[in-house]
Order: C-alpha cells, then sequence, then structure tokens
C-alpha cells in the first residue's frame, strides 16, 4: 500500500509566495515606462471621440462610450489607466496618480461627473460638489468651462470656476460634434444625412456663422481646422477598407479630398495636420499584423494634402497632438491582443516629435 506523502504547510506558503513574485516580477519588467519631454504648447487638445462623449444607461446612471484616453492642457497630460480606472497627469516636473471613474472627465482639480441621471462637478482642491443640472450629459470640459445638453433643446455653457456664470443656446437636431479653436464654438448637429454647423463667438455666444452640409456617407472623425469642416468616409462595401479625408471649405462651401489611405484605426487633428494610424490586421485566435506598405503612423499637411509616414509602428488605441508632439496611447492587455480585452497591465505611452 502507497502512502500519499503530503506537502508541508511552509512549502505551500513558498509556492504561493514565489507565484505572486512571478506575477508582479512580470507586471513590473513588462511594462515599459514613461518619459515625456516638456510640451511648450498653450492650447487645449483632447482626443474624444466625435470630439465629445456619447453615453449609455446602466442601473439609471449615465457612462460615457467614447474611446477618450486623453487630453492636453496648458502643457499637462491627462491619461486614462483601464486597468484601475483613474488617470495619471504627466505635469511638467512630475507625474500624480488621481483618482477618478470611467463615469467622470477631470482635469487638474476640476471632475466633472454622472450619477443617477445628474450632472456634477467638484473641486478636489476645495472639496466643493455642486450640481450643474438633471438629465444632462457632458458633451465638452476644457477645464475652464462645462458644456452639456439638457433634452436636446439647449446647450449650457457653465464657468468651471464659477458655476453661477452660465449661459444658454438653443438649438435643434441632435449634436454630433463640439469644439472650440480660436475663441470660436464650433457645433454640429446631425439629421440622417444633413449637418449644420454654427459658429458661435465664444465671449458673447452669439452666433457668428451657420452652413449646411449633405452628404449620403455616414462621416467619421469630424474636426473643425481653421475654414474646414474635416471628416473621413469608410466604404463599408469595399473590403479593402479605403478611407477618404474629406475637407469641406466653411467659405466656398466646395469639397475636396485631402487625402486617401487604406486601414486607417486612430484619427487626431492639430491646428493644420491630420495624423492617423493605418494597420492591416488579420484573426486567427488572436489578432495579429499583417505586412502592408500602408502600415504606420502617417502625418497628412491639411492645405496641401502632402503625406509622410512618421513609424512604422501601427498598433495604437488612440492618438493626440499638439503643436510639438504627437502622444501614441495604447492599452497594454494582459493576453495577446484580441483574447482577453478586459484584462489589463495598464498603458503604453509614446511622444513623438512633430513640430
Amino acid at each position: 500500500m502507497k502512502v500519499k506523502k503530503k506537502l508541508s504547510p511552509l512549502l505551500i506558503c513558498l509556492i504561493i509566495l514565489s507565484a505572486l513574485l512571478l506575477v508582479i516580477a512580470f507586471f513590473v519588467l513588462s511594462k515599459e515606462k514613461v518619459d515625456l519631454k516638456q510640451d511648450s504648447d498653450t492650447s487645449y487638445y483632447n482626443s474624444y471621440e466625435y470630439g465629445c462623449n456619447s453615453m449609455r444607461i446602466y442601473n439609471g446612471k449615465r457612462f460615457p462610450m467614447s474611446d477618450d484616453y486623453m487630453v492636453y492642457k496648458d502643457g499637462n497630460l491627462y491619461v486614462k489607466d483601464p486597468m484601475y480606472f483613474r488617470a495619471d497627469i504627466y505635469y511638467s516636473d512630475r507625474k500624480e496618480n488621481v483618482s477618478t471613474s470611467i463615469t467622470s472627465q477631470r482635469i487638474e482639480n476640476i471632475e466633472v461627473y454622472c450619477d443617477d441621471g445628474s450632472l456634477y462637478m467638484e473641486n478636489h482642491a476645495t472639496q466643493e460638489k455642486q450640481k450643474l443640472d438633471e438629465q444632462s450629459q457632458i458633451l465638452f470640459f476644457d477645464g475652464d468651462r462645462v458644456l452639456y445638453s439638457v433634452d436636446k433643446k439647449k446647450l449650457v455653457i457653465v464657468d468651471a470656476k464659477n458655476i453661477n456664470d452660465r449661459k444658454e443656446i438653443d438649438y435643434i437636431g441632435e449634436i454630433f460634434y463640439i469644439s472650440i479653436n480660436s475663441n470660436t464654438l464650433n457645433v454640429i448637429t446631425k439629421n440622417e444625412y444633413k449637418y449644420e454647423i454654427f459658429q458661435y463667438d465664444v465671449d458673447t455666444y452669439l452666433q457668428k456663422s451657420h452652413f449646411e452640409h449633405s452628404t449620403l456617407s455616414n462621416l467619421d472623425e469630424p474636426a473643425i481646422i481653421n475654414d474646414y469642416f474635416l471628416y473621413c468616409c469608410k466604404d463599408l462595401i469595399n473590403t479593402s477598407e479605403e478611407c477618404t479625408f474629406l475637407k469641406y471649405n466653411l467659405k466656398t462651401g466646395e469639397i475636396s479630398r485631402a487625402a486617401l489611405h487604406n486601414y486607417v484605426q486612430s484619427v487626431t487633428y492639430n491646428n493644420n495636420k491630420i495624423y492617423f494610424s493605418a494597420e492591416k490586421s488579420e484573426w486567427n485566435i488572436v489578432r495579429t499584423t499583417v505586412e502592408d506598405e500602408n502600415n504606420g503612423l502617417w502625418e497628412v499637411d491639411i492645405e496641401t494634402g502632402t503625406k509622410k509616414k512618421l513609424s512604422d509602428e501601427c498598433v495604437f488605441d488612440d492618438l493626440l497632438a499638439t503643436e510639438n508632439y504627437l502622444y501614441c496611447y495604447r492599452k497594454d492587455y494582459l493576453l495577446p491582443r484580441g483574447m482577453d480585452n478586459a484584462r489589463y497591465k495598464g498603458y503604453i505611452l509614446k511622444q513623438i516629435p512633430i513640430s
């Protein structure tokens, strides 16, 4: 008769401890260090999908749905960490981790978030929490002002430093895009395939101009840069995944092509360039990159259409461009890409000079 040997409690503890140390070492050694150079751009940029947050309802609460991983404001870069549902803020001289949630937008000490169908703003420096409105949706927040919609009937602008300083704009239609450039508030509304572009003075919020643009294409990655309404169109029928960047001249009403490229993934803009990543990929248990001349990081001059390749690296989930640098963000998955995209080690962030 054979006697089964039992492992001693000490040996079991050593095995468990060794396994934990291996896991910790895997996370530490496999996570790339982020070392950013100081960015002197004093403007505001975000990587919000469509320039604003679409929302979903879950247990009576509103949650942002867009892939808004990065916000840049006056030298500070706000980056979401998908592993901890927190944010990292990279200042010019230090890095901080701030506690936040997927239901909020935070820039420095000001946080705007939805809870129980209402919109709140909280100043973490003064510990003040104030209710902005009920049944509201965050559309735009740049640290200085909050823009949100109420029942798709009006657009409310609130000063982030003074909640009593608020203005309202009446509008009709579904808001498709919002941005603030050169002291101009740009609002695009959508009604089927008709897009209306409204421009307001940011000091008075009086309307300066109004344009209408109709197209049979579903627009993606819109932006208003200088005198152009830019967007890209992907042919859902064409299996080549061809993507056309178009520009609508707000002064003349003319439409022209800015660029043509295949396998476009993430797109961003600064004041005169389009930046995008392109990757041809295939699925075979995991998602892998297929070698192709279109792959890489690309830059397009909006005025001339000149296109140049910045890098062969092409796997990125989000991009943000200032005047000086292109910030490239990729979620760092625990398992190979495509196997379990809900488990993260964190994120990988690269900074590429473009000035």
